[in-house]
């Protein structure tokens, strides 16, 4: 048995089921995550690609790659694609959408130029033929002209997106595990004539991260966006080192569908450790034990399939399944307490409650247990 284990596993007999409830091993819990988009609608994400992104995307044979003309097009297929991945993967996990840069404006604080497309829940079939529609080659600008419409000031202000963001986390209906926001954007440099403006997104980042609300960039090349410098402003918003801006500022944007999804998807990963075990070093001269805690990752296990969920027949309602155990003689039910288990010995059974059980299968703590140290001179140079 794994020292992952919280508790050690049970008896293999059939006539144990009430006491495997009670000490089932290691439990995974359950969580939701929460991914907002933010994406501005200035006008250049409506030009065509970068030749840079061009040369990426190669337009090759694949059709979802040959109709995506513009960053636009680009940023709302890979949503639609990223709502569909998670219908499949996690459907528990919420998604929203929120524009800014647009003429209309759709939110709790009535800022200018920020429109909530899709407010923070799970995926659904309206929201993916939406996106849909609005990356379609032939009608995706009468769409998104008719709905949201794009505005040409430069006035709109990223520290009231990231708010609006903020707001929409701490409004959710569901506790959140993980909180992300990814920005789309083709805009190296959103407030530049504005330093007010500029500090205030600043902060808000700040804020966000403080908050454990993670933050991403995924720039968008156009024809008159040609190069992407996080330097910029996107340095201090990303929290960057020099050797990660260098690395970031080193990397070519995609104009492929699907290199821009493995993007999002390595960003979206979850990063949790399976399980966490104490690694003991002793004890101390009082007598205390010095104990740490270890985390360990599992970086690659098989993926099972999904739990199944027995719905009532008539109602289409998930069901509850609830074990009794009957005295045979007076039908009288039966307690956990009043349960024992027992072996078959030479001919004579013998019992044991719960707790007794419990210490059989116990013998030690699980965790890790220094024996002692070498010296360096022992360690082999191969």
């Amino acid at each position: 048995m794994s020292l992952l284990d919280q508790n050690w596993g049970g008896l293999a007999s059939n006539d144990e089921e009430a006491l495997d409830d009670n000490y089932q091993g290691r439990q995974i819990l359950t969580s939701r995550d929460g991914t907002l988009m933010l994406i501005e609608c200035a006008q250049e994400m409506f030009e065509s690609l970068s030749n840079t992104m061009k040369s990426n995307a190669s337009i090759d044979d694949n059709d979802d790659d040959s109709e995506l003309k513009t960053g636009f097009q680009l940023v709302m297929r890979a949503c639609q694609s990223f709502y569909q991945s998670k219908i499949i993967s996690n459907d528990k996990d919420l998604s929203g959408i929120i524009l800014y840069g647009t003429e209309k404006n759709k939110n709790t604080f009535d800022f200018n130029h920020i429109y909530i497309l899709h407010e923070l829940a799970q995926p659904s079939a309206d929201r993916i033929i939406q996106l849909e529609n609005l990356s379609n080659k032939a009608t995706y600008k009468k769409s998104f002209n008719d709905l949201f419409g794009s505005t040409p000031s430069k006035g709109y202000s990223l520290n009231e997106a990231l708010w609006t963001c903020s707001n929409l986390f701490a409004n959710s209906p569901q506790r959140l595990t993980i909180k992300r926001v990814f920005i789309f954007t083709c805009n190296d440099q959103p407030h530049a004539t504005n330093l007010t403006l500029e500090r205030q997104a600043k902060q808000r980042a700040k804020d966000l991260n403080d908050v454990g609300i993670q933050v991403e960039v995924f720039p968008i090349l156009t024809e008159t966006k040609i190069k992407f410098d996080y330097k910029k402003f996107f340095q201090d918003v990303l929290m960057l080192s020099d050797d990660e801006l260098e690395i970031r500022n080193n990397q070519t944007p995609t104009g492929r569908l699907d290199e821009l999804l493995k993007l999002v998807y390595s960003k979206e990963h979850k990063k949790r450790a399976y399980c966490t075990v104490p690694l003991s070093l002793g004890k101390s001269t009082d007598g205390t034990p010095l104990q740490l805690s270890v985390s360990v990752f599992n970086i690659v296990r098989p993926c099972p399939k999904p739990t199944k969920i027995k719905l009532d027949m008539k109602t289409n309602m998930e069901t509850k399944l609830v074990t009794k155990h009957y005295l045979p003689e007076t039908a009288e039910i039966l307690m956990p307490s009043d349960i024992q288990y027992g072996v078959d010995v030479s001919n004579r059974r013998v019992l044991f409650d719960a707790d007794e059980i419990k210490a059989i299968k116990k013998f030690t703590d699980p965790g890790f247990q220094i024996l002692g140290f070498k010296n360096l001179s022992c360690l082999l140079p191969h």
